[in-house]
């Protein structure tokens, strides 16, 4: 029998990788190419909003942020549905974590890519802190340590249907051909680290396109919607969905 499930939880960054500075001892790095590996979860966006500021005070998160330098700055924010596939007949690794890239780009040209992760554990003995100092960088592959953040769960067989999670974040852009008409999304899945007792075995998927979405104007910026009804958009703040009835901006 084959469960389906989605993640639970909101988190504009719900755990980050790279906080260590190596690899604990007992992972023995060993890394594999390959066409089509096991996808073990699926993204869905359902609300994107993106804005194009000269302002130096920028959305990261949930916090408002005074940046150095000069702009123009990119602020996005990006909500998804996780799906896990699980088969709970087949023999599960102590944990996953899926990389997911998001191209952010628009008809004036690229604006950002961003690099999210999906992870799950299925074995009691494997805890956060071990997938928070799990890195690893290999050219033309992934980079555990530039993630943009995503969401790492515990006992990944017992998930609740749930929400959503997201990622937010702001980064320095140059405009140089104009201010775009429309923005758009392409999410991809990059790869995955499987950890196994005293393995971990990293591999590629060739950057597998998992479709794409496009933003419409909206207010000062770039909205793609599957959230909220018109009466309902109307009363959130498109930096944070989350809450209804909050004020506008």
């Amino acid at each position: 029998m084959k469960i389906e499930k989605k993640l639970i939880a909101y988190s504009a960054i719900a755990l980050r990788i790279g906080v260590a500075s190596i690899v604990p001892l007992t992972f023995l790095m060993s890394a594999k190419a390959e066409t089509g590996p096991k996808a073990y979860f699926g993204m869905d966006i359902t609300y994107a909003f993106v804005r194009i500021t000269n302002s130096s005070s920028v959305h990261i998160g949930d916090t408002i942020r005074n940046m150095s330098g000069n702009g123009p700055y990119l602020e996005e924010l990006v909500t998804y549905n996780n799906t896990i596939y699980v088969d709970v007949n087949s023999e599960l690794p102590d944990a996953v974590m899926e990389y997911f890239l998001i191209q952010i780009y628009s008809d004036k040209g690229p604006l950002e890519n961003v690099t999210a992760f999906i992870g799950a554990s299925f074995n009691s003995s494997f805890t956060t802190s071990m997938a928070d100092s799990f890195m690893f960088s290999r050219e033309n592959w992934l980079d555990s340590k530039t993630s943009g953040g995503g969401s790492f769960y515990m006992d990944g067989l017992h998930w609740l249907p749930g929400v959503m999670s997201g990622y937010s974040g702001s980064t320095n852009v140059f405009v140089n051909s104009g201010e775009p008409e429309t923005v758009y999304m392409n999410v991809s899945r990059l790869g995955s680290a499987i950890f196994n007792g005293n393995s971990t075995l990293v591999t590629l998927s060739t950057a597998e396109f998992l479709g794409q979405i496009q933003l419409e104007k909206y207010k000062d910026g770039f909205l793609y919607n599957r959230m909220f009804s018109e009466d309902e958009l109307s009363q959130v703040d498109p930096f944070h969905p989350e809450y209804i009835n909050a004020t506008a901006t």
